[in-house]
């Protein structure tokens, strides 16, 4: 599973968390091969008011079947519980948002959503108060307009962090706390907002609306009651909790807007869910109250299929004409040995795989520098030759966690480490008092160099765990490994392991990374499974988020970025290629106009995220 980024575990996209990605699929563009023309040079979000995105034209289709690593399992992916990025896959073909994240080429590009909004404009920067203007015709699939009580819901969940009704909401939008109050004026077409503190991320709420006019009627009050509720009123806290209840699906996730329930799971977007089983199988069909231009496909038939040769052997059996999932270097040197009859999507994602250590742990809390030592012996390259590079050669060992090798502000703060240097390593033990015992292995006061990497189940994973295993021997180190299926489930989350092996998808907006890296306490550090704590990287994200100033925002994040590799807890190892595999019988239209291979975008929803532009080849 993936999780997205935000407080407790980051909403992606909607609020511009960081997805974490539990099987690890990939970033933004692509097509028949790499197509790196990154990084972006300018800040992701400048453009984003004056170029807003507006869905093509294209013919219709018909229907198609798509096969994708993981299943839709909740409508709401805006709570802590279920955040999943699997559930974007969906969401985005149907829930509204403000914004957009395009991708161009590979490079991710926010943008208003011209088909939703008429417009959004900057009031005044301080206090920072912003506008936001929904079109007259914007509907949700049973006709009720899409409105002021849609963005009041999306707020009530997480305008306050702590307490009763916070729990009950499970918000993981960061920065909805940072507004003071919402007006609703113009037929309840024109939202104002009101910030208490500036949030760089402003362009990153608002998005994966759910219908408030559902749950008003299910708890018995009206609309404009729901937009009169304070969250500060003691006498409002019933309210709030039935709300809260509705949005969140209870301790259960299991009613409301969370799972799967047709009749609340209401579209204002290109598709309706016509059936999901929640298992192996998503239909849906153009939405008929859609204002937009029609989608290409008049159904899309999306199926989870976790084993990439098999679902690479339905594209062969022309049961599916698109097939994306993780990484898989033998179907890729299939695809590119095929002639041309199928072709590859790659190219540099947005989503890396990374190791992070529990700080938590007792053998690392006694000998802190069995970290250090790991660290150097683990030979990045080696594991991208071994994993990825028949996808894409061109991935390299990464060097930030906050910027990628796509964004303007990426540099290298990983030089000295993860470069399989066993003599570094063994050195490093050596000078703390570590010596070779019999079995080859160094010892300390009785206790083993003794590493545990745990993950998910996944190939992949399997595969770099054995590559670390040969590289960090010859350092008289020993590692293990620990799978699960329920991993990044239930161990990941309580912090149930020594080291943990999984990737996160990143985002645009910035904000997303507090949850995984500030010290946890209340709902800031949701994410930080490691219990990560440095009070300077604290400061540092507290004083980007409210900096308006794209330049000076960025060397905030670069100065964290190089004390949390300086602290040693986490290891980047490499983003992940794009991948995904067509028929080559489907083509993209892109926002110009011009036609396109098919693209992995998982800065929006992965291979689905403009599947209402695709029209045969």
């Amino acid at each position: 599973m993936r999780r997205s980024r935000a407080y407790s575990a980051m909403a992606l996209l909607a609020g511009g968390a960081v997805a974490l990605s539990g099987c690890g699929s990939s970033g933004s563009g692509g097509g028949s091969g790499a197509t790196n023309n990154g990084p972006s040079n300018a800040d992701p979000q400048a453009l984003a008011l004056s170029q807003p995105y507006v869905r093509p034209k294209v013919p219709d289709m018909g229907a198609i079947a798509v096969s994708v690593d993981e299943t839709f399992t909740n409508y709401n992916n805006n709570l802590a519980a279920t955040n999943n990025l699997a559930n974007v896959y969906i969401d985005n073909l149907v829930q509204p948002g403000t914004f957009f994240t395009n991708d161009v080429k590979n490079v991710s590009k926010v943008q208003l959503d011209g088909d939703l909004m008429s417009s959004v404009k900057v009031v005044t920067q301080d206090p920072q108060v912003i506008e936001y203007n929904v079109k007259p015709q914007a509907v949700w699939s049973d006709g009720a307009p899409v409105n002021c009580a849609d963005f009041y819901l999306q707020w009530l969940a997480g305008a306050v962090d702590t307490g009763d009704v916070a729990n009950a909401f499970q918000n993981v939008i960061p920065g909805l706390d940072h507004i003071s109050g919402i007006k609703c004026s113009n037929n309840n077409k024109t939202v104002t907002v009101t910030f208490s503190k500036k949030w760089a991320d402003w362009q990153g709420l608002f998005g994966g609306f759910v219908p408030a006019h559902i749950l008003t009627k299910a708890i018995g009050i009206t609309d404009d009651q729901l937009t009169k509720l304070d969250d500060n009123s003691a006498a409002d806290k019933t309210t709030l909790l039935k709300v809260a209840d509705f949005y969140s699906g209870g301790t259960n996730s299991d009613h409301g807007f969370a799972g799967i329930n047709l009749a609340n799971d209401l579209s204002a977007g290109p598709y309706v869910i016509q059936s999901a089983d929640g298992k192996n199988d998503t239909v849906l069909v153009r939405n008929p109250k859609w204002w937009g231009n029609a989608a290409g496909p008049a159904k899309i038939d999306v199926r989870t299929n976790r084993d990439d040769q098999s679902a690479y052997q339905q594209l062969q059996n022309k049961e599916i004409q698109v097939a994306g999932g993780q990484p898989d270097a033998q179907v890729a040197q299939e695809v590119k040995a095929s002639g041309g009859q199928f072709k590859l999507i790659t190219g540099i994602g947005v989503t890396f795989e990374h190791l992070d250590f529990q700080a938590a742990n007792p053998v690392f809390k006694k000998y802190p520098e069995l970290r250090k030592a790991f660290s150097d012996c683990v030979n990045r390259q080696d594991i991208i030759t071994k994993v990825v590079a028949d996808v894409d050669p061109d991935i390299k060992p990464l060097g930030m966690v906050l910027f990628l090798p796509t964004e303007s502000s990426y540099q290298n703060h990983y030089a000295n480490t993860g470069s399989g240097d066993e003599v570094a390593a063994k050195q490093v033990l050596t000078a703390a008092g570590w010596t070779a015992g019999s079995n080859g292995y160094m010892q300390k006061n009785g206790q083993t160099a003794t590493i545990t990497i745990g993950h998910k189940t996944n190939a992949r994973r399997t595969a770099t765990v054995q590559a670390i295993q040969a590289q960090c021997k010859t350092a008289g180190i020993q590692v293990q490994d620990f799978t699960s299926d329920g991993f990044n489930g239930k161990n990941l989350p309580a912090g149930d392991y020594q080291v943990a092996l999984f990737a996160w998808t990143g985002s645009p907006f910035k904000s997303g990374f507090d949850s995984i890296y500030q010290t946890k306490q209340g709902s800031v550090g949701g994410a930080n499974y490691q219990g990560y704590s440095n009070p300077k990287v604290d400061a540092l994200f507290q004083q980007a988020d409210g900096e308006l100033n794209y330049a000076k925002r960025t060397q905030d994040l670069q100065q964290a970025d190089q004390l949390i590799a300086q602290d040693g807890f986490t290891l980047p190892l490499f983003t992940l290629p794009e991948y995904g595999v067509t028929d080559g019988t489907v083509k993209a239209k892109a926002q110009d106009g011009s036609t396109e291979d098919l693209a992995d975008n998982e800065a929006s929803s992965g291979i689905l995220w403009n599947a209402y532009a695709w029209m045969k080849a």
